[in-house]
């Protein structure tokens, strides 16, 4: 069987837009076997599903045994790029999702080949309110919320001075 590895969602999600519905902090413990950080989740309020926790991945992505397990509904087909190569997928949506005592709803995602022997990913769009640090001697992940980034505003360079007369 082909198997993918950190797959990115392209075009297929518009992102892992969810809403969270409890606090602004909290930790979990984490597995790094291979050195990769996982963590138990909770989908649809069943598991634990271990996920691959990957800031660098665009979306969200859940592994086609555990879509299965939870009797998702799949919908738009699309394709997946990432460094492991395109992947086929669908789109689908969570109703839950919690990890470490962090909740959120209406989680889209896309289901794929698992990658890495994972039951799915944990990406960007889905962490990006939050600042995570991974504490390896003590095996936790923290998730702190992070307030908005300020604007960037860029003034435009000065004019050069005129140049004196010859």
């Amino acid at each position: 069987m082909k198997r993918a590895s950190l797959l990115l969602p392209v075009a297929l999600l518009n992102g892992c837009a969810a809403t969270w519905a409890s606090r602004p902090d909290a930790s979990a413990p984490f597995f790094a076997d291979r050195e990769l950080p996982r963590v138990e989740v909770k989908l649809n309020g069943q598991g634990p599903f271990r996920f691959l926790v990957d800031t660098g991945a665009d979306g969200c992505l859940v592994g086609k045994r555990a879509a299965a397990r939870l009797g998702l509904k799949l919908g738009k087909d699309g394709v997946l790029r990432g460094v492991g190569g395109r992947e086929r997928a669908n789109a689908a949506v969570l109703e839950s999702l919690s990890v470490g005592g962090l909740e959120a709803h209406d989680v889209r995602v896309a289901v794929a080949i698992e990658p890495l022997d994972v039951d799915g990913i944990l990406g960007y769009q889905l962490l990006k309110g939050y600042r995570v640090t991974f504490d390896y001697p003590a095996a936790r992940v923290t998730f702190e919320k992070s307030p908005p980034p300020e604007p960037v505003v860029q003034t435009p360079p000065e004019p050069p001075p005129p140049e004196p007369p010859k």
